[in-house]
């Protein structure tokens, strides 16, 4: 008599719990706050734009993982793109990225490079 009501209750709290773990805010630990900022400023001060690129998708990478978000730079935008503000231009950085690592040969300009880091920069600061 009393196992469907008890039931229904548990069913009620672990949705909720869910729920609330889901909509929970996307934040880089207080303490990682200035080590990231740190490889952040040496990142942007690398003179040769591809390295830029790559450092800045690194960095962002790791503050991913301190986020407790799991898996490949591509998996994490799949499975928690629709919570990060502009996923589809960090899409686009992913795969400039991408291409500048995995396609011999390709050299995009310059803007286009900075651009691209602009992305991870503007979504590493969206973390802090």
């Amino acid at each position: 008599m009393w196992i469907a009501p008890i039931l229904i209750l548990a069913v009620l709290c672990v949705t909720m719990v869910w729920i609330a773990m889901r909509k929970r805010r996307l934040k880089i630990p207080m303490a990682m706050r200035g080590v990231l900022r740190g490889q952040w400023e040496h990142a942007v001060s690398l003179q040769d734009p591809e390295k830029r690129l790559m450092e800045a998708e690194k960095i962002m990478h790791q503050a991913f993982r301190l986020m407790r978000l799991e898996g490949s730079f591509g998996e994490v935008l799949k499975r928690y793109g629709p919570r990060i503000a502009g996923e589809d231009q960090l899409w686009q950085a992913h795969k400039l990225r991408n291409r500048l690592a995995h396609e011999p040969g390709f050299h995009p300009a310059t803007a286009q490079l900075d651009r691209a880091v602009a992305v991870f920069e503007r979504t590493l600061q969206s973390f802090l």
